[in-house]
Order: structure tokens, then C-alpha cells, then sequence
């Protein structure tokens, strides 16, 4: 006994794609606000002295969807010390090179960095909280948003 579906293979076709679209971008929407909150726990709780506020300032993020970038929040002057340009200059461009060797394909990917090739010799050397503790407590918040949204996807997806 053959079953058929009347409903015209386009249409199904059409419907899955608009709730795999819709289903990413808030996926991407959630990660775009975890980077903003590890960007600002970052600046706000880094325990080193920033005399030329470069390494606050090079601190940002990006969230790259499959493949692709889909939010590149560029570093901003902290407003602190004598240089914070330069390190949004440098931040900038660091974030940028990761972004491009960083492979994203089918992955939701955030990416938060400090752009000063002397960040990682203060964390380690001075041990000093530049971005460890932020990437803990990042991860942490990832993995519970990410458990909520997995239940909000499957509801959109059995919506459509």
C-alpha cells in the first residue's frame, strides 16, 4: 500500500530551510550576546594594570555561522591609559586573522580575543586574569543557553 504526501515537495522543502534559517540566527543571536557579556566581563574583571590601555582595548569578538561571519564586534577603546587606539588597531586586525583561518563549516563558532601578542605572556608570566577566567565562566553560559535553545529549536521546527 503506497503512501503519498500531498503536500508538494517544494513546499516541505521551502518550510525546512525558512526553520533551519530561522533556528540559526537565533542560535547566532544568542552567541553575538554571550561575546558581548565575555567582552565586558573581560574589560571590567582583567586584573592587571593596562598603562597604555591597549590590551582592554583589544579585546572583541566574532560569531561565525557556517562558514561565514555573521557578527564581527570590533575591538572599542576602553578609554583607559595613553594609547587605547592602538590597541583597537591591533585587536582589530588580530580578530580579523582568526576569523579567516577559523573553519566554521556547520558549526556556530564565537570567537573572543585579545588582540595584543603580549596578553598571553601577562596571563601566564604575570598571572594575571586577561581572558581565562572570562573564557570559564563564557563556556559555562555558552552550554546553558545552548541546552535552552536546542528545546526553543525543536518547537520552531515542529511549528513549521
Amino acid at each position: 500500500m503506497p503512501v503519498t504526501i500531498d503536500t508538494p515537495l517544494d513546499e516541505v522543502i521551502g518550510k525546512l530551510k525558512a526553520s533551519r534559517e530561522t533556528i540559526l540566527a537565533l542560535f547566532a543571536e544568542h552567541m553575538s550576546r554571550i561575546g558581548e557579556e565575555a567582552v565586558s566581563m573581560a574589560r571590567i574583571n582583567g586584573v592587571y594594570i593596562d598603562h597604555t590601555g591597549n590590551l582592554r582595548s583589544s579585546i572583541g569578538y566574532a560569531v561565525l555561522v557556517d562558514g561565514k561571519p555573521w557578527m564581527k564586534a570590533y575591538p572599542q577603546s576602553a578609554n583607559v591609559g595613553t594609547d587605547p587606539q592602538g590597541g583597537v588597531e591591533k585587536g582589530s586586525q588580530y580578530l580579523d586573522e582568526l576569523v579567516a583561518k577559523t573553519d566554521s563549516k556547520g558549526k556556530i563558532v564565537l570567537i573572543v580575543t585579545a588582540g595584543m601578542d603580549y596578553a598571553e605572556y601577562v596571563e601566564r608570566i604575570e598571572t594575571k586574569d586577561v581572558l581565562a577566567q572570562t573564557e570559564l565562566r563564557t563556556r559555562t553560559i555558552a552550554q546553558a543557553r545552548m541546552q535552552q535553545l536546542k528545546a526553543m529549536a525543536v518547537r520552531i521546527a515542529n511549528e513549521s
